[in-house]
């Protein structure tokens, strides 16, 4: 595989020596790309998906059953920091892509505080082997922010709990996206 600077070949790499997940939450639905990417990588995996926009349930409803997928999948109009609270068993792979719903409304972003309340949520239904993948967007000033704080949060975590790393473009300009990952600690 190749890895250019596009963040989704990040996610390729991190997925590509992950066990199939039962269990997939996507707090960010936006338009339903990443969606449709974990449904057809993961087929047997259930799926969650959370979105404060009705704009972006629907067309991630629609992409998905254009691509033949209907079922597997349960859409919610709720923020991401609202997760334990619809799903209710552990959670083997869970993918924040922040910012704002892509064609959308850019001043409707994600914001520091609710994307951590949305992490700490996902961390504590993480299965024993699972992973939190966030796409982080600091080439505006709400990304910033909300890099800075997100960064600032998970550097804080408890290194024997759950262990952080980051992956990012080194030679690319302005600012580009980069990704974080969490998982438990495996000692």
């Amino acid at each position: 595989m190749a890895i250019n600077h596009h963040v989704s070949a990040y996610v390729d790499l991190i997925l590509s020596d992950m066990p199939e997940p039962r269990v997939i939450v996507d707090a960010t639905l936006g338009n339903g790309r990443d969606t449709l990417k974990l449904m057809q990588r993961f087929p047997r995996a259930r799926l969650y998906a959370f979105d404060i926009q009705k704009r972006a349930l629907e067309i991630s409803r629609q992409r998905l059953l254009s691509h033949g997928i209907t079922e597997g999948f349960t859409f919610y109009c709720a923020s991401h920091e609202a997760i334990p609270r619809f799903v209710d068993r552990p959670v083997d792979l869970c993918l924040f892509n922040l910012g704002y719903l892509p064609g959308g409304d850019k001043k409707v972003h994600t914001t520091p505080r609710k994307t951590i309340q949305g992490i700490e949520g996902a961390l504590s239904i993480l299965s024993p082997g699972g992973r939190i993948l966030v796409t982080l967007y600091p080439g505006s000033l709400p990304g910033k922010i909300e890099s800075i704080e997100v960064e600032a949060y998970v550097r804080g975590l408890d290194q024997k709990k759950t262990t952080v790393m980051s992956v990012a473009p080194l030679n690319q300009k302005n600012q580009p996206p980069y990704l974080l990952v969490l998982s438990p600690y495996q000692g």
